[in-house]
């Protein structure tokens, strides 16, 4: 296949670009660099997608998890290179959107606590559960 290779360093180049988001989200000085990662990922992304449907499809066939007969041993390995690749490309995105989640979880309920729209929840004598009232502002923006 002619574009296989092709596919071959596009994927490697999402990997590594997949990791450099996965760094900048550990390091608070390097969040600035995600806007220019978003921008390189969903490029890359559409380049890939149109060369796996270039040629009729073809390559999308060969990327399938059904097995395809394949007489040349280094397309052979090619092709287990690049199924291996978009692999680690698909765990570490996903690695990479838990911890946005995580990351904007945590900043809504620092945001809530400082403004004071936290409802803290306390237990009376009783055992009933009353939210305190009258939360105050911590600081004001």
């Amino acid at each position: 296949m002619k574009h296989l290779d092709e596919l071959h360093q596009l994927s490697e180049a999402m990997l590594q670009l997949l990791q450099r988001e996965s760094q900048c989200l550990l390091e608070v000085s390097a969040a600035d660099a995600l806007d220019d990662i978003s921008r390189q990922k969903a490029r890359l992304a559409s380049e890939i997608e149109q060369l796996a449907h270039q040629d009729g499809g073809s390559l999308m066939q060969l990327l399938s998890d059904r097995p395809y007969p394949l007489s040349d041993v280094q397309l052979t390995d090619t092709l287990r290179a690049v199924k291996q690749t978009l692999r680690e490309c698909k765990q570490l995105n996903n690695m990479n959107g838990d911890r946005l989640i995580a990351i904007r979880s945590r900043a809504e309920r620092s945001v809530k606590l400082l403004l004071g729209s936290a409802q803290p929840q306390v237990y009376a004598q009783s055992g009933q559960l009353n939210p305190l009232s009258g939360a105050r502002p911590l600081a004001k923006a």
